[in-house]
């Protein structure tokens, strides 16, 4: 072999060695980037723990447990409470997500602790939340521990001069009101705070702690849910279509969460207007933007309880049934238990059953009508006693016109519908013969309230009598009138004769003589006289049903109520009532 040929196939060896050695150089540098990029990664995976908690927290539990006991160690290994708070709280929430209760209140109290003992002033605040949610979740509503730590909070609030907070925990006495059913108070504190969360909408702690504390859509909705529970629809669909305005022009944590709700009050809204078709709209756009980490169990309940009561308000009793009876007994038997009781759940459900003609099955669901209405009264003990007995008389007056009419041949319903029109056309001439009379009275009364009247007494007769008993007894009716003693339903004569240590006989002459009335009469006149100051006076008042206002002043029924106003005034009470609403209407625009 020659001197060059020689040499051309050393250098090609040489190159093709060099080429391998270069590929393996670069294999390895790129093995060892690689290894890098992944364990920067790693890294700082592991250095964003509520991040990785956030993501894997909707849909692996497994994972978010290994996540969250790795953070709980880390924060423990590094000494950091506010991660140790952060990641006591990751472990309360997925205890709650996944029911197991004990847990929930354990780990509460442990990120509680850690908040109090490290004096982490906002932690300590949501702190404070949970353990709000958990005392209603043990010891009720109405527990003192409640408000002890809904004050605590408020104090520590203004100690670090957070409005957002305050605004929090007013959220919370507004909420309790809520469920109490005294709405006045309730909207006082949700107003109230609207106009504070208007001023510091662009502040940093407003758009930090928001979720935490209150929000202007959260509490416009709030704010609605209420004007719905009192079917005043207009107010409540003006709230709730600020919520959505507001919904529709920012981001964030639990968005789809008040989206939906927002949703779903436009359907009670709907319902309220017995328009069924766009209830039907709006139940179709609620449940296509359901958050991801609702749990299908609760999705299921939500959708079962709105499509019943759309069946329901259609008339397709059976179809209600269907979807009333799917509902998990467990779910509601712990919302209740928290105060929150749904919308004449049972009693949608004996009147289904009494349309369909099972009288066995709404017998059923009557007695569990009474006992969530039982459960209502303990939670709002303003509550009249006497509704549960008005709703045993409706109730048996349902099953026994629908037995009545089952029994009925077609003659008799059709004299009956002769004599119904009969007495209709009659009733409709001598309605209009009185309807100018009833005008004149009415105007006549409202002129009198106007001047700050009630019916004027009769003129009290000279009494000629010096007899001391009699002047005692006088006296003593005064005070009784004084004390609004003759709102007792248990009134009677008897009663007040035996009160007042004479005799029934000597009573009634006594009265006769001085009111010029009868016993019964000077009762009712004295009753009617508060109804119509009250109805005056008192917005809220004119929103009770009549039978409400009866039992009120102590009328064991609506009817006898009904023709003691009629008798004092010359007009029904509705009547009194929907002019009075209609001129506060009138100074309010």
């Amino acid at each position: 072999m020659s001197y060059l040929k020689r040499y051309k196939f050393i250098r090609n060896s040489h190159l093709k060695y060099f080429r391998i050695l270069k590929n393996i150089v670069f294999l390895c540098v790129l093995f060892l980037v690689q290894n890098l990029v992944q364990s920067q990664q790693e890294k700082n995976e592991q250095l964003s723990y509520p991040d990785s908690i956030r993501k894997y927290f909707p849909t692996d539990s497994a994972k978010t447990k290994i996540l969250i006991s790795d953070y709980i160690s880390k924060s423990l290994q590094d000494n950091n409470p506010e991660d140790l708070f952060d990641s006591y709280h990751a472990l309360a929430s997925f205890y709650h997500k996944h029911k197991d209760t004990i847990r929930y209140i354990e780990y509460t109290d442990s990120l509680f602790s850690v908040a109090k003992n490290n004096n982490l002033k906002i932690e300590l605040l949501k702190g404070y939340h949970l353990k709000n949610l958990y005392l209603r979740l043990i010891y009720g509503l109405d527990d003192p521990r409640i408000f002890d730590n809904i004050y605590n909070a408020l104090q520590v609030s203004k100690e670090i001069n957070s409005k957002i907070w305050e605004c929090k925990f007013n959220r919370d006495i507004a909420e309790y009101y809520q469920l109490t059913r005294e709405y006045d108070k309730a909207l006082l504190f949700y107003k109230n705070n609207l106009s504070i969360l208007k001023q510091i909408t662009k502040s940093q702690d407003y758009h930090k702690f928001k979720i935490w504390g209150s929000s202007i859509e959260t509490t416009n909705l709030e704010i609605s849910k209420i004007y719905i529970e009192l079917k005043e629809i207009d107010s409540a669909r003006l709230y709730n279509n600020i919520a959505k305005s507001v919904l529709d022009t920012t981001e964030g944590n639990y968005h789809d969460v008040y989206r939906f709700r927002q949703k779903i009050q436009e359907l009670e809204i709907n319902l309220l207007e017995n328009d069924v078709q766009l209830a039907k709209e709006h139940f179709d756009e609620a449940y296509k933007i359901v958050p991801d980490f609702y749990q299908k169990s609760d999705i299921d309940f939500t959708k079962d309880y709105y499509s019943g009561l759309i069946s329901y308000q259609e008339g397709n009793f059976q179809e209600a049934i269907v979807f009333f009876e799917a509902l998990d007994t467990v779910r509601i038997k712990s919302n209740e238990r928290l105060g929150f009781f749904h919308n004449d759940l049972y009693k949608k459900l004996y009147k289904s059953f009494l349309r369909t003609n099972n009288l066995t099955k709404a017998d059923y669901y009557f007695e569990k009508h009474l006992s969530s209405i039982r459960g209502q009264m303990d939670v709002n003990n303003s509550v009249n006693s006497n509704f549960k007995k008005t709703e045993i008389d409706q109730y048996n007056i349902e099953v026994e016109t629908l037995k009545k009419q089952k029994a009925k041949q077609w003659y008799v319903l059709l004299a009956s519908f002769m004599a119904s029109t009969l007495i209709i056309c009659l009733l409709i001439v001598r309605f209009r013969k009185q309807q100018a009379k009833s005008k004149e009275k009415l105007r006549l009364l409202l002129n009198q309230i106007s001047k700050n009247e009630t019916q004027l007494k009769p003129k009290v007769a000279p009494l000629n009598i010096n007899d001391d008993e009699m002047k005692r007894i006088i006296e003593k009716i005064n005070e009784l009138e004084d004390k609004k003693y003759y709102l007792r339903m248990d009134l009677t004569a008897s009663s007040l004769a035996k009160k007042l240590k004479t005799n029934t006989t000597y009573l009634s002459k006594i009265i006769n003589i001085h009111y010029q009335k009868k016993f019964t009469t000077y009762i009712n006149d004295l009753r009617i006289d508060y109804v119509i100051d009250r109805l005056k006076n008192d917005n809220l008042y004119r929103r009770y049903t009549i039978h409400s206002l009866a039992n009120e002043v102590g009328f064991k029924s609506k009817e006898s109520f009904n023709a003691a106003f009629k008798k004092r005034t010359g007009v029904l009470p509705s009547a009194l009532i929907k002019e009075l609403a209609k001129k506060s209407k009138q100074y309010q625009s």
